[in-house]
């Protein structure tokens, strides 16, 4: 089993407390990661500076997924303007490539347009890997049969008995390329 450290805490005020770390502590937390083998981090451009923070660390051997959000359909439907915000993150970041790339919302995955702009910019060397996050066990078996999407995120919950469906496991059995 791998371990992800989810740093939305680390750029905006956030979890139980409502209150980010200083600068110094967010370090340490992701220092702490590091030493301890956790070495993937998933943020996103919503999260407040947590890209560059994390850029602090990126020169490590770490993976980094990373979100996008479309505000509206006229920009995620336009190659520059999409293009532009993998840029943004790739320069928040300081890195060359993206190691995943996922898009914040299901509905964004329906959008055929910025699905195909999406693989345009990954066919240029810009991403890895392309997800969804996703929220039902139906999201995902629609996201499972695109065998172009290599990431999927998802909640777990031990008790939701949503995810034991047959469907589901099926799917996963078949894709040996899929990271969940």
């Amino acid at each position: 089993m791998k371990l992800i450290l989810g740093t939305v805490q680390l750029g905006i005020d956030y979890g139980i407390h409502k209150k980010k770390p200083i600068l110094k502590q967010s370090l340490e937390i992701l220092n702490y990661c590091l030493k301890n083998k956790i070495t993937t981090f998933d943020t996103a451009q919503n999260y407040g500076n947590c890209e560059n923070i994390i850029s602090n660390i990126s020169n490590q051997n770490i993976k980094i997924i990373t979100k996008i959000n479309f505000n509206s359909k006229e920009e995620s439907n336009h190659f520059e303007k999409i293009l532009k915000k993998v840029h943004i993150s790739l320069k928040n970041l300081k890195v060359k490539k993206l190691y995943t790339l996922l898009l914040h919302r299901y509905e964004d995955f329906l959008d055929k347009e910025l699905i195909n702009n999406l693989f345009k910019i990954r066919d240029m060397g810009l991403i890895n890997n392309i997800g969804v996050s996703i929220y039902t066990v139906e999201e995902a078996i629609e996201v499972l049969k695109d065998e172009r999407f290599t990431v999927i995120q998802l909640p777990f919950n031990y008790l939701d008995n949503q995810w034991k469906n047959k469907e589901f496991f099926s799917l996963i059995q078949k894709r040996n390329n899929i990271e969940i």
